[in-house]
């Protein structure tokens, strides 16, 4: 790859520089995705918990790509609504919203959350499903070490280990 080239980065950023050892853990958890409104089947993939994508009610954001797992990109529910969301930094973006549209659930090797209904935001130009505040309080996680990647539920004392990213 010559330098002017792009590359992903664990952070899902474009970058021209030189690779460096930095491991990037952050706190991803997988997740069982089910839909409710329209859609077919069910999938799982790793979900990036973001507890700075503040929200309302539970929330996940989707990248077309997962939807199109669940057959609800590019042919969203009839309900669908474009919205304008603030990014960090004050820009703004437009994501397609579906209210109650998915049940999630958070998956182990041991254990299973209760499922949750979430409203879910398709984002388009985003590679990676991302967990708001509210959904990650609804599903019991708790971080206790986000630059190692280490959560529990709420729960119990159990501590986890992140998974590896998944991008769509």
């Amino acid at each position: 790859m010559g330098s002017s080239e792009g590359r992903k980065l664990e952070a899902g950023l474009e970058s021209s520089s030189p690779p460096k050892f930095v491991r990037n853990m952050a706190v991803r958890v997988k997740v069982r995705i089910k839909p409710l409104k329209g859609g077919r089947g069910e999938f799982e993939s790793s979900a990036l918990v973001n507890s700075g994508f503040e929200t309302e009610g539970a929330e996940i954001a989707m990248p077309p790509d997962a939807t199109r797992e669940i057959e609800l990109w590019p042919d969203l529910p009839q309900e669908a609504t474009v919205e304008q969301y603030s990014s960090a930094g004050g820009g703004k973006v437009n994501v397609h919203l579906v209210e109650e549209c998915l049940e999630v659930q958070v998956i182990t090797e041991d254990k299973r959350s209760d499922p949750t209904i979430a409203d879910m935001i398709v984002l388009e130009g985003e590679d990676e499903i991302l967990i708001g505040d509210k959904l990650a309080s609804k599903q019991g996680i708790v971080i206790e070490d986000p630059g190692e990647g280490i959560w529990r539920f709420k729960d119990e004392r159990k501590e986890r280990n992140t998974e590896s990213a998944e991008y769509w």
